[in-house]
């Protein structure tokens, strides 16, 4: 194990895992708040998930939306019950066009992986 800035490097940390329901590649989103959301997984417990627009961050949040069906699906993850999901309402300030959300999970050492890019559009 060798440190390196606040965290320590351990080579036995899994990288996050999981995913984004909402909204879906290719989807045409509205100016306002638009929900994004979706789940992720970790050997040992997600601190954060993060959200960019078109390269920018957007918002942080964290796990609060149970999730059985990834709790049954991966049950190596459902010792800490079967928080796995998460949701944000964000407002993108949209112009019209195509446009990318990038949504990253960040475990509690740091660790730190996408799990989704999603291409979306909006309409003139």
């Amino acid at each position: 194990i060798s440190a390196c800035g606040d965290h320590v490097k351990n080579p036995d940390n899994e990288l996050p895992s999981g995913a984004v329901d909402v909204p879906k590649a290719g989807d045409a989103l509205q100016p306002g708040r638009t929900l994004v959301g979706g789940w992720a997984v970790d050997d040992s417990a997600i601190l954060e998930i993060r959200v960019y627009f078109d390269g920018r961050f957007k918002a942080s949040t964290s796990l609060t939306v149970p999730r059985p069906d990834v709790a049954k699906a991966l049950p190596r993850y459902a010792r800490r019950g079967d928080i796995h999901g998460w949701n944000a309402l964000i407002d993108f300030g949209m112009a019209a066009g195509p446009h990318t959300i990038l949504i990253q999970a960040v475990d509690d050492s740091g660790a730190t992986r996408d799990i989704g890019v999603i291409p979306v559009t909006v309409p003139q």
